[in-house]
């Protein structure tokens, strides 16, 4: 993840704060912010750091008949605007 933010950063010529924090500590912070979704979230960031989803897949070719292109490719053609950092978006906000 890291390396993706990194990589982010540096398309938008601008700097990203990342705070690591334990799988506990993303869960109360989460909660806390009445984010309803919060295990969810907590349960497949915890995958990513002890690599459950770390594979190759050719689901992508096989459903629409063509190659992804690369992260990196999609994110310099669709860099962040001014607008979308002013965006806080959580997922308890679409019950209200």
């Amino acid at each position: 993840m890291d390396e993706v933010l990194a990589l982010i950063a540096e398309i938008n010529g601008r700097e990203i704060e990342v705070t690591h924090v334990s799988p506990a500590e993303m869960r109360r912070r989460l909660t806390e912010r009445g984010e309803d979704l919060a295990p969810v979230f907590t349960a497949f960031h915890e995958g990513m750091g002890l690599g459950k989803y770390d594979c190759v897949s050719f689901d992508f070719e096989a459903l629409t008949g063509t190659t992804p292109g690369s992260l990196e490719d999609f994110l310099r053609a669709n860099p962040v605007t001014e607008e979308q950092t002013n965006v806080v978006f959580r997922f308890a906000d679409l019950n209200s």
